[in-house]
């Protein structure tokens, strides 16, 4: 059978939009990678003061062999402050790391896997499709990199709201975000394995920081 021609038209373009773009490269300079490795360190000190049994739900770096699976999945692209996320952790162990409230640590490979099963999907939007999550808020969605600006930005995206995206700033930003929130002592464990926030705690300092950042 023949296909019309603008149907084929309308299907190599839909096709098209679902291969996410080669991510350009981002180099981090000396100043900008050691002032992500204090913000990395602040959080550090965060957890172990504040919320001591959250790190032991964190995996560990992730290996040379994880950051390879990330570039070839980038066509060979190397975005170094995404590398240095999951170079401090590579996601979680069982049972999850919740570092935000909406927020659990995930790996490298299950980034990637989410990223390869979405790509197909028409009616998720393109941004969501061409970053790569780092936090799942447990319902599937959860907070992403976007790889298409210069500088890669932090977003919080839920799939009921497709076009409405919370943009939380660079890599480096967010991490100062999430120090700041386990500084404020707002997560506790309410039994063994079981990780709570003080919601509106939580929903002040967000508030804030989303207010800070909008500011000019």
């Amino acid at each position: 059978m023949k296909l019309p021609r603008l149907f084929l038209l309308v299907l190599l373009s839909t096709l098209a939009g679902c291969t996410p773009a080669k991510p350009r490269e981002v180099r981090l300079t000396p100043r900008e990678a050691a002032h992500l490795k204090e913000q990395f360190s602040a959080l550090d000190r965060a957890l172990r003061d504040k919320a001591v049994f959250i790190e032991p739900r964190l995996a560990a770096s992730a290996l040379e062999e994880d950051l390879a699976l990330l570039r070839t999945a980038f066509g060979g692209s190397k975005i170094e402050p995404l590398e240095a996320w999951f170079l401090w952790h590579n996601g979680s162990l069982k049972g999850g790391a919740p570092l935000l409230p909406l927020g659990w640590a995930v790996s490298i490979s299950e980034a990637l896997r989410e990223r390869h099963a979405i790509r197909w999907i028409p009616l998720i939007d393109g941004r969501r499709k061409k970053g790569i999550k780092i936090l799942d808020d447990g319902a599937g969605d959860g907070f992403y990199v976007d790889l298409a600006p210069r500088e890669p930005r932090v977003f919080y995206h839920m799939l009921q709201e497709r076009d409405s995206y919370t943009d939380f700033g660079r890599i480096d930003e967010f991490v100062e975000f999430i120090a700041k929130v386990h500084a404020a002592g707002i997560a506790s464990e309410s039994k063994p394995g079981v990780v709570v926030f003080d919601d509106s705690r939580y929903t002040g300092l967000e508030k804030a920081y989303l207010s800070a950042k909008s500011s000019p």
